[in-house]
This record gives structure tokens, sequence and C-alpha cells, in this order.
């Protein structure tokens, strides 16, 4: 007798309106049943709309890369067939491109060879009502407190826009570490992982990086469509394009859910699922690190408080932050920060911000050639581009208070030598303005860039 081919299946949502909760299950042929919940802060969610019912569907399939990964198969069953082509078109990116890291990182073929059972959406998807481009009273904004964060809340505030600081989180230690990096309030929706998942990845389930990102935008468009939101507004950058490294003519991205296709897919999916869902995009689409970094330092209130390194936020108490202690000044995210808002602080300013002088540590120049691209890929991690980095050490080294630092003496000349300072320079001026292709509402692209509008 053969054996069945091993399968995912996707089986739905339920809801317990009375404790704000929704539950999003699935079944692996090999590691069995798994079920994800979240809680939002809303009472009760009784009254769900058609529209709301789409866009929970199309989150089960969205949050189901964390459990198809466990043994990620060929064959990804779906109860609820895909509502329309909007819908499929994003589930087969998220699968592939999405867990693109995963795949690479467990030595799993790439592109990998998937399909979805129903193959097809069940109908047509319905016509696109026209949205209104006026300025909405109010816009969920998600807020992790890193630099991209503070900047994107500057700028719906700059278009005369309520902000409600909103984000998904794990665990109370986290919730802390968020609250505490903004003077207004945030308001939490719980994810709740299944527990059984972290057995099967002690019993040697596969485990990697997921499209979190794409996770995190359904639940907070979902939560702006409760409360009656009209925009959802995320800070991802240009810079996210830019692929990790390239595997067999493949680019793999460990940012794809916050690139341009991502949200284009995204954004078509979700007004796919009915007239009335809220507007998705990020605020900082049009713009390059540097330009965040150079608005960030225009900003003192958040300046203080912005975390960007990933330590404060890890559920696991052995790696997690020191108590007080905001960057460990030795990983990719701590050396591209520095990094990048060195051209505009002071060297003193800088070493007080990150309670080191992180470009003066030769232990961080191995981190420093990734992100300048010597070494073939970029870190595992959301950084700026290998051009905005070289660009940045370029600058730096003509500025007496920093070329001295021990990473700028050490690559300044190399990506000048690469590339040519008279290039980085230009770069770094064309890294000033607001230039990229966006899906910005008029009353945000105004506030990002008033001279082009």
């Amino acid at each position: 007798m053969s054996t069945p081919p091993a399968s995912f299946s996707i089986l739905g949502w339920t809801a317990a309106p009375t404790r704000g909760e929704i539950a999003f299950a699935y079944h692996c042929s090999r590691y069995g049943d798994f079920v994800e919940t979240y809680r939002f802060p809303q009472a009760a969610l009784a009254a769900l709309t058609s529209t709301q019912h789409a866009l929970l569907n199309l989150a089960a399939i969205t949050i189901g890369v964390s459990y198809y990964k466990a043994n990620a198969c060929g064959r990804i069953v779906l109860t609820t067939p895909f509502a329309n082509p909007a819908a499929r078109d994003l589930a087969h990116a998220l699968y592939s491109e999405g867990l693109g890291e995963f795949y690479v990182r467990n030595s799993l073929p790439y592109p990998p060879h998937f399909v979805f059972e129903p193959a097809e959406p069940a109908s047509s998807p319905p016509a696109n009502a026209q949205r209104n481009a006026q300025k909405p009273e109010r816009a969920v904004v998600a807020f992790g407190g890193g630099m991209d964060s503070h900047v994107a809340l500057g700028l719906v505030e700059r278009a005369g826009v309520s902000a409600a600081l909103t984000s998904v989180t794990m665990s109370d230690n986290i919730k802390r570490v968020i609250a505490d990096c903004s003077d207004a309030p945030v308001t939490f929706i719980e994810r709740a992982l299944d527990q059984r998942l972290l057995a099967a990845n002690r019993a040697g389930a596969l485990n990697g990086h997921i499209p979190v990102t794409a996770i995190n935008s359904l639940i907070l468009i979902l939560h702006a469509s409760f409360t009656g939101a009209g925009w959802v507004v995320f800070a991802n950058e240009k810079s996210a394009d830019e692929v990790t490294m390239t595997i067999g003519g493949y680019g793999v991205n460990h940012q794809f859910s916050k690139t341009l296709r991502a949200e284009a897919l995204l954004r078509e999916a979700v007004r796919a699922a009915g007239p009335d869902t809220p507007d998705y995009f990020s605020a900082l689409r049009p713009v390059s690190e540097l330009w965040i970094a150079r608005e960030l330092a225009q900003l003192p209130r958040s300046l203080a408080r912005f975390r960007s390194c990933n330590r404060n936020f890890v559920l696991s108490d052995k790696a997690r932050m020191l108590d007080g202690q905001r960057w460990c000044g030795q990983c990719a995210k701590c050396v591209f920060t520095a990094l990048i808002m060195a051209p505009f602080l002071r060297r003193a300013q800088s070493v007080d911000l990150f309670g080191a002088d992180v470009l003066e540590d030769p232990a961080n120049l191995p981190l420093a050639e990734e992100l300048a691209g010597f070494t073939g890929a970029k870190p595992w991690e959301c950084v700026g581009t290998v051009e905005e980095v070289s660009a940045a050490l370029s600058h730096l080294a003509d500025d007496p208070d920093w070329q001295g630092a021990q990473i700028v003496a050490a690559l300044a000349q190399r990506v000048r030598d690469r590339s040519g300072a008279a290039a980085l320079a230009a770069h770094f001026s064309e890294a000033m303005i607001a230039s990229g292709a966006h899906f910005l509402p008029p009353a945000m692209d105004f506030a990002v860039s008033p001279e082009r509008v």
C-alpha cells in the first residue's frame, strides 16, 4: 500500500466574538494540527461583514507560512478556495519568494515546487470600487519602535491624519520594549503561536525566516476594518527591493514582504476582498535609508527613543537585551544603523546614542564588509542597499569628525576604488530626494515630498 503524498492543509478560521479572538487552523500530514490565535483589543467581533470574511480567508492563507515550513511539501490544500486571482497571486508569491531565505538556508530547492489545491479561484474578482482619495480621520500606523516606524509616524502626522500606533506582539517583554519606544500610547494585538510548532521544531521540523511583514499587514488591515480606520500605514522603504543574495540566477530577499512587489500584490488582494477595505501603503516607499536617517536626526524625541537592534525583540531570555540597554553594538542592525545615521550625527552624539563607538570597533569590520557588498551577500537582516552603505562610507571619509573611525578608515577607500568618489557623492545627493515608485495617497505624497507635488 503506497504512502499518501505529504500535504499541508489550510483549514480556515473561527472567531470568539466576546473575547475578540480569531483562531486560524492548519494540518500538516507529518506533524498534525496547529492553531494560531490573535486577540484584538476591541471587545466583540460579532457582526463580521462579507469583506471581513474575505480578509480573514486571506489572512488564513498568509499566516499558514509559519506552519507550512515545518515540513515544506509539494501539496497545499485549501478548504476555502482562492476568492479571486489576486489572492492566488499573493499566496504563490508568499510561499515561494516570501520563504526564499527559509528554502536557501535549509538547503531546499529554490525556486520551490508546490501546488495549491484547488489551483484556480472559485470566481472572478469583484470590480474595484473607486476609493475616496480624501484624507481619512484616522490611520492605523504599524509601530515597531525602530527608525522607520518613527519617521513614518512623523509623516502621517505631517499629513494631518490622526495616528493610532499599533503593533502585533507575542510577549509581554516585547510589549514593554515597544511601549518604551513611544511617548504616545500603542495598541497591541496579541499573537499566540501554537506551542506544538515549537515542539515540532525541537523534534526536527524545518524552521526559518517567514514573510512576517505580510502577516502583520493583514492583521492590521483587519484591525483597521474592525475599527473604521481609513489607512493602514507601514514603513517599508525602497531599499527593501535589493536582494540579499542570488542563487542560480534567482534573487533571494530577506525583506521580500517589505518590497514594492509584495506591497502591490497585497494591495490588490485586499482591494479584491471588497469595496470598503482600508487603503494599505508604505509611507516610506519612495525614499532611501539615508533620507530616513536624515529625517530621524531632526526628530529629537524619536532619536532618544528608537530601537532597531533586534535583540530588543527576541523571545528567549538568554538572547534578550540587558535591562536599560537599547543596542548591542555588535550585530548587523546596529552596525548598519550606526553607519547610516553617522552622516547626520556628530561622533559624540553617536556614542551617546548607541552606548558605544560602533564604527570604531574592529570586531564590526566583517559585518561592515558584508553591508558594503564585499562578500557577495548582505546579512540576512533588514538593512539598506550596498550603494547606500558605500555612499555613507565615502561621505564620512570627508568628515574630520568621522574619517578616523576604524570602519570608515578601513572601507572608505575600498568603496571609492570600486565605484568612484564622484559617483558615490552623486548617489548620496540623490538619496536625499524622494523619487521611488509608491502607492501614497496625495496627502501623504505631499508630506513626504512637498516640492514634488
